[in-house]
């Protein structure tokens, strides 16, 4: 081969590897958006839980709530999936509570700041989810976390 060839080689070779690379960057996934969720569940109108928590897009959030003196018994079971949903967000949520048979299902369609409501059905006492969503990296949660922290502690 001559020099020339040689070259010509490479150019070709280093243009095949910056297209697969621009191809790679075009189909990749959007990157993960950190979320916040506020939640209150509520067990035949008796508020049972109010977590507050961080997650990621395209991730599984798990919260286990368990009792101080038993902790091998779950008081409550939730996760939390969300994804990406065009400018809002999708939220598919499971829910175990032991005195309520199986697992309650359901998925939430939310926009960023938006607080909606769900009601699980269940044959034992009726079931209700609360969800609020923000993004982190938003100057409505940053207000958010300033009025939570400005409010005097309840007990």
């Amino acid at each position: 081969m001559t020099k020339r060839t040689l070259g010509l080689a490479f150019a070709l070779a280093c243009g095949a590897l910056l297209l697969a690379l621009c191809v790679a960057c075009i189909h990749a996934a959007p990157p993960a958006e950190r979320l916040f969720f506020a939640l209150q569940i509520e067990d035949g109108g008796r508020v049972v839980a109010r977590p507050q928590l961080l997650g990621e897009t395209g991730k599984r959030l798990t919260l286990r709530l368990v009792q101080p003196d038993h902790p091998d018994q779950p008081r409550l079971a939730l996760e939390l999936v969300p994804e990406k949903d065009g400018d809002g967000y999708r939220v598919q949520l499971r829910l175990a509570v032991p005195d309520h048979e199986g697992v309650k299902e359901g998925a939430l369609e939310l926009a960023h700041g938006e607080e909606r409501e769900m009601k699980l059905a269940d044959p034992v006492r009726p079931m209700t989810v609360k969800v609020l969503l923000m993004r982190v990296a938003s100057p409505e949660f940053r207000t958010f976390i300033r009025l939570a922290r400005a409010a005097p502690a309840t007990s």
